[in-house]
C-alpha cells in the first residue's frame, strides 16, 4: 500500500478529529425520533426553530442594538431594549411555558402538581396586569377573568389527561390557554396605560423576565458543565487522533502507535511542568497558592478514596471506564443543578404569589411578607445549608447505587457531592477551606506524570496506559484552557461572558438529549422531550434578553450560575474522569475499542468514548 502524502495525512487526521469531537457526540446525543407519537415531531421542529431564533438574537445582539431604536425600561435597573423585538420575547416565554406544562401532564404528581401551580400563578400574574380602566386594581376585568378560566382549564386538563398517552392536542390547548391569556392581559394593560403616555412594553418585559428569570438558573448551571464536556471531548479526540497515525498502524497488534504516544505524553508532561514552574516563578495570578493546593489535595484524596470505596461496594470487578462515567452525565447534571439552585423555585413562587395577591385586591401586606420570606430564603446561611444537604445526599446516593451494581453514575454523584460540599461546608462552619480549578490542574497533572513514571519503571506503560495518561494530562490543562473554546464567539459578540454561556447552551442542546431516547412509565419519552425543549428554550431566551439589554444581571446573573456550573460541577467531572483513567491504568484494564475508519462514524460512536489504544 502506497504511503499517504503529508497533506493527505493532515486532511485525514483533521477529518477523524472533527468526527470524534463534533459528529460523534452530536449523533449520540441529539434529539432522535424513537417512535414518537403523532404531532411530537412538529412540536420539536417548531421548538428547535424557536431555539435557533433565540440563538440568532444573541449572536446578532450588537448589530440589532445598533440598527433598531431602543426603548428605556425603568425599574430596579434601567434597561435599553429594541422595542420591536419585545413581542418575540413574549412568544418565546409562552412557548417555553406551554412545553413545560404539557410535559408536566405526563409526570408523577410530585413534579406535575408544582409545575401546574407555577403555571397557574403565571397566568394569574399576567391577568393581574389588567387593573381596570381607572388603574384601581378592579377585581373583575377581562384579563383577570380570562386568566382565571385558563388556570382552571390547566388543572382540569391535568386531571383528565395525566394517565393517558401523549396527544398533540394537549400541547395545542395548553399553548392556546397560556398564549390567549398573555395576549388579552398585555393588550388590556397597554390600552389602559396608553392615555397616560406610558409605553407599557419595555417595563412589562423587564418585570416578567425578572419574575421568571430565576427558573433559568439550572439551565445556566448545566450550560457551564456543557463547556467542560466539550473540553473533555476535545481531549479524548486529540489523543485518539494523534494515536491513530493511520488505520493500519492503529490496527497493528504490535502496538506501532506506542512511540507516537510516548512523544505525546512526554511533550505534554514537559509543557505542563514548565508552564506551572513559570507561573510560580513569575508570580502569576493563575498560580494556585499553597493553601489552595493543600485544600484541593485533600479533596482529590477523598475522591480517590471514594472511587475505591464504590469499587468495593460493587464487590470489586473491573474498574469503571470513562465511557461509562460520561454516559451518565446527561441524566444527572440537570437534576443536580436543580437541587443546587432549589431555593430559587420557592423564591419565584413567593414573589409571583405576592404580586397576584396585590394586583387582585389583596393589598400590600402580602408583598411585605413575601419580601421578608425571600430575604430569609436568599440568605447565605440558608443557601449554604441547602447545598451542604445536597452534597451529603449525593454522596449517600452514590454509595447506594454502587451497592446495587450501577456503574459510572455513582462516580459522578460522588464527585459532584464532594466538590459541592468542599464549596459549602467550610463557609457554613466559618472555616478557611479553599480549593480551586487551578490547584486541581496542577495536582492532576502531577499525579498523571508520577503515575506514568511508576508504570514505566514497572514496565507496565503500554499504549493503552500512555493514551489514558495523555488524556488525563489534557484534562488537567482543561481547567485553564476550556474557557478559550468560547473565544471565536467572543470576537463575534464582543462579550466573552455571553459567548461562554451561549457555547454551553449550544453544546448542551445538540449533544445533551440522550436522556430523551428512552422513557419509563412515570417519565415517558414525550415528557422527556418536551422538558428538554422547555429547559433549553427558556434558558437561551433569558440569555437573549440579557444580551440585547447588554446586561447579564438584567434577569439573573447568568454568568455567575454558568461559572459555578463550570468551576464546581465541570471541575468535578474533569477530576473524576482523571481518577477513573488512573484506576484503569493501574489495573491494566484501559478499554481499547477498535479503530474508527476515516469516514463518518457509526451512529453509536462518540468522541467521549475511551481513547483507542491497541
Amino acid at each position: 500500500m502506497s504511503r499517504m502524502s503529508l497533506p493527505a495525512r493532515a486532511r485525514a487526521g483533521a477529518g477523524r478529529f472533527t468526527s470524534r469531537l463534533l459528529i460523534g457526540p452530536i449523533r449520540a446525543g441529539r434529539l432522535r425520533d424513537t417512535g414518537w407519537p403523532i404531532g411530537l415531531r412538529t412540536i420539536v421542529l417548531s421548538s428547535t426553530v424557536a431555539f435557533g431564533l433565540a440563538v440568532l438574537l444573541v449572536v446578532a445582539s450588537p448589530l440589532l442594538r445598533a440598527v433598531l431604536p431602543l426603548s428605556l425600561s425603568n425599574g430596579a435597573a434601567a434597561l435599553s431594549l429594541p422595542r420591536v423585538l419585545l413581542p418575540l420575547f413574549f412568544a418565546l416565554v409562552v412557548l417555553s411555558a406551554a412545553l413545560l406544562q404539557t410535559a408536566a401532564m405526563h409526570m408523577r404528581w410530585v413534579a406535575a402538581a408544582p409545575i401546574t401551580a407555577l403555571s397557574c400563578l403565571l397566568l394569574l400574574y399576567l391577568g393581574g396586569m389588567d387593573q381596570g380602566e381607572a388603574l384601581d386594581f378592579t377585581l373583575v376585568t377581562p384579563g383577570k377573568v380570562v386568566s382565571l378560566v385558563a388556570s382552571i382549564g390547566l388543572v382540569v386538563l391535568l386531571v383528565v389527561r395525566r394517565r393517558r398517552p401523549f396527544s398533540w392536542v394537549e400541547f395545542a390547548i395548553v399553548l392556546a390557554l397560556i398564549g390567549g391569556t398573555t395576549v388579552v392581559s398585555l393588550w388590556r394593560a397597554a390600552a389602559q396605560t396608553l392615555p397616560f403616555g406610558i409605553d407599557f412594553g419595555p417595563p412589562t418585559a423587564s418585570i416578567l423576565m425578572g419574575a421568571l428569570g430565576s427558573l433559568a438558573a439550572p439551565a445556566a448551571l448545566a450550560a457551564g458543565v456543557a463547556v467542560a464536556e466539550f473540553a473533555i471531548a476535545a481531549a479524548f479526540a486529540i489523543v485518539a487522533t494523534v494515536r491513530e497515525r493511520s488505520p493500519a498502524a492503529a490496527a497493528s497488534p504490535t502496538g506501532r502507535g506506542r512511540p507516537v504516544l510516548r512523544w505525546a505524553f512526554g511533550i505534554l508532561a514537559v509543557w505542563l511542568t514548565v508552564e506551572t514552574a513559570l507561573r510560580y516563578a513569575t508570580g502569576s495570578p493563575a498560580a494556585a497558592p499553597p493553601e489552595e493546593l493543600v485544600g484541593t489535595g485533600i479533596l482529590l484524596g477523598l475522591l480517590v478514596a471514594g472511587v475505591a470505596l464504590l469499587w468495593l461496594a460493587r464487590r470489586r470487578g473491573r474498574p469503571v471506564t470513562p465511557e461509562e462515567t460520561l454516559g451518565g452525565v446527561g441524566g444527572i447534571v440537570l437534576p443536580v443543578a436543580a437541587a443546587v439552585t432549589a431555593l430559587l423555585i420557592p423564591v419565584t413562587v413567593v414573589l409571583l404569589a405576592a404580586q397576584v395577591f396585590m394586583t387582585w385586591g389583596g393589598g400590600a401586606t402580602p408583598a411585605a411578607l413575601a419580601s421578608a420570606a425571600v430575604t430569609v430564603l436568599s440568605s447565605t446561611a440558608v443557601t449554604l445549608a441547602i447545598r451542604t444537604l445536597v452534597a451529603a445526599g449525593l454522596v449517600v446516593l452514590a454509595i447506594v447505587l454502587a451497592h446495587r451494581g450501577r456503574r459510572g453514575v455513582p462516580e459522578l454523584l460522588l464527585a459532584f457531592g464532594l466538590v459541592i460540599g468542599a464549596s459549602s461546608v467550610p463557609a457554613l462552619l466559618g472555616l478557611e477551606g479553599t480549593w480551586s480549578s487551578e490547584a486541581a490542574s496542577v495536582l492532576l497533572a502531577a499525579g498523571s506524570i508520577l503515575l506514568g513514571i511508576v508504570l514505566a519503571v514497572r514496565r507496565r506503560l503500554g499504549s493503552a496506559e500512555l493514551a489514558a495518561l495523555s488524556v488525563a494530562l489534557l484534562l488537567a490543562e482543561a481547567a485553564a484552557w476550556r474557557e478559550v473554546l468560547a473565544n471565536p464567539l467572543s470576537a463575534l459578540l464582543g462579550a466573552s461572558v455571553i459567548a461562554f454561556v451561549l457555547l454551553g447552551f449550544l453544546w448542551g442542546f445538540v449533544t445533551g438529549a440522550d436522556t430523551t431516547h428512552e422513557g419509563s412509565v412515570s417519565y415517558p419519552v414525550p415528557a422527556r422531550v418536551l422538558l428538554f425543549l422547555a429547559n433549553n428554550l427558556f434558558g437561551v431566551t433569558v440569555l437573549a434578553f440579557a444580551a440585547l439589554a447588554r446586561d447579564l444581571d438584567a434577569v439573573i446573573d447568568l454568568d455567575q450560575f454558568a461559572g459555578v456550573g463550570d468551576a464546581v460541577l465541570g471541575t468535578a467531572l474533569i477530576a473524576v474522569l482523571a481518577v477513573v483513567l488512573w484506576a484503569g491504568a493501574v489495573a491494566g484494564q484501559v478499554r481499547a475499542p477498535a479503530a474508527e475508519p476515516s469516514g463518518p462514524p457509526a451512529p453509536e460512536a462518540s468522541a467521549t468514548a475511551p481513547v483507542n489504544a491497541s
